[in-house]
């Protein structure tokens, strides 16, 4: 094995059962692992094996499966997770791609692509100066206020905003439906691609957009960006969910830079989010959190615990649970 190359030991407790796409995000990393062109980092068949376990999704929401799998308990320290939910707290260090800045403490954690963007039919685009529209968006404006503040830019002259909250489908192009090649159409006729976020600070269509080799501009406040290199200023535009009604503005003064930003955001793609590079990257991000580990993970663990008593958590996360436990406790009798 080369310098810096990790055997892997690749896992999950997910079955789409409880947590959508759980299952299938393990299949989605197994499958970009057999076609990793890096090819440093090797999978093997046994955990004791490895010099890294990773588990990937979970069948429970808050990770409690995989909390309290024997090979957690057994080696804390080597045992990370990729988990793509919107609503997280990483009990354990890994990769998510709707962390929260605020959770991303003791280097525990950091953000990621969404493995489902690896298997949707999007083609490279060919930049076009004459697209018809300098920007565009299509999707539910009712899944979070800065989605409603969209309106504002609807029927202007360069912009297509359309709500399709009634809709029954989802309309990004990651769900499968007769409309994906309309979303398609739509990112090549236009320049730029609003991502605002959505019940998660990040979104699959950030992703989508880069692979379509368009220039996404990131709506969201709380998002926290993957480490890549070089930086997401190079390959995307960012802003603040307060200044949507300035998008227009900042966007016409941006358009001159729009065909390099898209061609690096494309490239940024192939490079950090691809089938070819996905589990390559996650485990190389793994690895850094480990190295860089600076408070032993048995101790870390109850820091992030602390983040629970934020209100929304506490009623996300720690309510079902105990609901849970009652239920099973009033069985018993």
């Amino acid at each position: 094995m080369t310098s810096g190359a990790r055997r892997v030991y690749l896992t999950t407790t997910g079955d789409n059962a409880m947590v959508e796409t759980s299952r299938d995000d393990y299949l989605r990393v197994r499958e970009s692992a057999e076609k990793d062109r890096c090819g440093r980092h090797v999978l093997v068949d046994a955990p004791e094996d490895a010099d890294l376990v990773l588990f990937v999704g979970s069948r429970e929401s808050d990770f409690w499966d995989v909390r309290r799998h024997p090979l957690v308990r057994a080696r804390r320290e080597d045992c990370f997770l990729y988990h793509s939910e919107d609503a997280i707290v990483p009990f354990l260090p890994g990769v998510y791609p709707s962390l929260l800045a605020s959770d991303s403490r003791l280097g525990r954690a950091v953000a990621g692509g969404y493995s489902a963007v690896l298997h949707i039919d999007i083609p490279h685009l060919e930049f076009d100066p004459d697209a018809k529209y300098l920007y565009s968006f299509r999707g539910s404006l009712t899944s979070h206020p800065v989605r409603g503040r969209l309106r504002t830019l609807q029927d202007l002259p360069r912009g297509y905003v359309e709500d399709s909250s009634d809709a029954r489908a989802a309309t990004s192009a990651h769900a499968p439906g007769t409309h994906r090649p309309l979303a398609v159409e739509l990112m090549r006729s236009s320049k730029f691609c609003l991502c605002p976020r959505g019940r998660g600070p990040s979104s699959w269509r950030l992703f989508e957009t880069m692979r379509a080799g368009r220039v996404p501009v990131i709506i969201s406040d709380d998002w926290t960006p993957p480490p890549i290199t070089p930086s997401w200023d190079s390959v995307s535009i960012r802003v603040r969910e307060r200044d949507v009604v300035e998008i227009p503005k900042r966007l016409e003064e941006r358009e001159p830079e729009a065909e390099r930003l898209a061609l690096a955001a494309r490239l940024a793609w192939e490079e950090w989010f691809s089938m070819e590079t996905f589990f390559h990257r996650i485990v190389d991000w793994c690895e850094a959190m480990r190295i860089s580990r600076r408070v032993p993970e048995r101790c870390a663990r109850f820091v992030t615990a602390l983040s629970l008593a934020h209100p929304r958590k506490f009623r996300h996360f720690v309510v079902p649970r105990l609901r849970r436990s009652l239920r099973r406790a009033a069985a018993c009798f």
